[in-house]
């Protein structure tokens, strides 16, 4: 299972790098630096989790700004040299707020505690990723969190996919620490 996942990952990784490659030289040549887009990413996710439940059109608009800027600032990381500061702010600040933030304002909003429990076992799914300096297995949510959300706020009658939601990211986050553990294992057994 993670040799496919880690391949479908890969070719979109290639595909987005292929398609994007031109617009991101243009932005390192203008001095426009993967960290840059990172924060800008980063500051449109949590506009968009700000938004979300009180303005449909500004969450929609934040949330797609989010992923575009996103998008572009690993394509940039991938052309330049990538830092271990780099990697934290974008996996764990920009894709990990984007992901647990939303899950806890579901938990206020549907007044329901499964999902805070739910952003905590996805916040210590990334929290293990980072301490393993970015080697562990973890199954990253962001992308599936918002464009949940998108369909679910586009289609109001769907309203129940918000614990469909938040209970995928509770096993995404169950399933990661599963699997770091077994990691944290191999490795110190191999060591």
């Amino acid at each position: 299972m993670e040799t496919f996942s880690t391949k479908i990952v890969n070719n979109i990784q290639e595909w987005r790098s292929r398609k994007l490659e031109k617009s991101a030289h243009f932005l390192l040549n203008i001095g426009i630096s993967a960290n840059v887009l990172t924060f800008f990413a980063l500051l449109c996710g949590l506009l968009a989790v700000y938004f979300l439940f009180n303005n449909t059109f500004l969450f929609l608009l934040f949330a797609l700004l989010h992923l575009l800027a996103d998008a572009f600032d690993g394509v940039i990381a991938r052309l330049t040299t990538t830092t271990s500061l780099g990697k934290f702010f974008d996996h764990i600040l920009s894709d990990g707020l984007v992901t647990i933030l939303p899950i806890i304002k579901m938990g206020f909003f549907l007044n329901d505690l499964y999902a805070y429990l739910a952003a905590g076992l996805f916040a210590l799914a990334l929290l293990f990723y980072a301490l393993s300096q970015y080697q562990a297995p973890i199954w990253f949510m962001r992308l599936y969190v918002v464009m949940g959300i998108f369909i679910i706020l586009l289609f109001p009658s769907l309203k129940f996919l918000f614990i469909v939601l938040y209970l995928s990211v509770a096993v995404a986050g169950a399933y990661s620490l599963a699997r770091q553990l077994q990691w944290f294992l191999q490795k110190r057994h191999t060591s």
